[in-house]
């Protein structure tokens, strides 16, 4: 008789990317203003981050095997809420000695697009984890939507 295996969570990597960027005048005189993320260059952002948190994982195996991970990629309003996540998750798992493997951020620099050759934090990413871990810090984004 077969022995009943309990399943293992699903681990999946999570990609959150905001929907506008804020962008500062150096002089501070000047309000900020916000550069609208246009579909093609948030998912561009989301694969940058994912790349890098990939490499990231490699490097921390000396042996590594490509594994399919359910990537799911979410959405914040703006560049503080990015950060505020960024703290959140960071915050979460500060005391994991894998934390450096499991958290990756893209800063793009882009004077045509920005403005400004200052560089803009677009993307983060976390994983791989479980959605059970990740609800009550992502739980109330949404997906990444048109």
């Amino acid at each position: 008789m077969a022995k009943n295996k309990q399943s293992e969570p699903e681990q999946r990597i999570y990609i959150i990317v905001p929907e506008k960027i804020t962008i500062r005048n150096k002089t501070k005189k000047l309000p900020a203003l916000e550069y609208l993320m246009e579909h093609g260059r948030a998912i561009a952002q989301a694969v940058h981050v994912a790349r890098k948190l990939e490499s990231q994982f490699a490097m921390g195996n000396s042996i590594y095997n490509y594994e399919v991970l359910t990537t799911i990629v979410l959405s914040v309003r703006n560049s503080k809420e990015l950060a505020l996540i960024s703290n959140a998750l960071y915050t979460h798992d500060e005391d994991s000695t894998n934390y450096d493997n499991k958290y990756a951020e893209f800063s793009d620099t882009n004077p045509n697009v920005y403005g400004t050759d200052q560089s803009y934090l677009t993307a983060i990413a976390f994983g791989p984890t479980t959605a059970e871990e990740m609800e009550p810090i992502l739980g109330h984004l949404e997906l990444w939507r048109d």
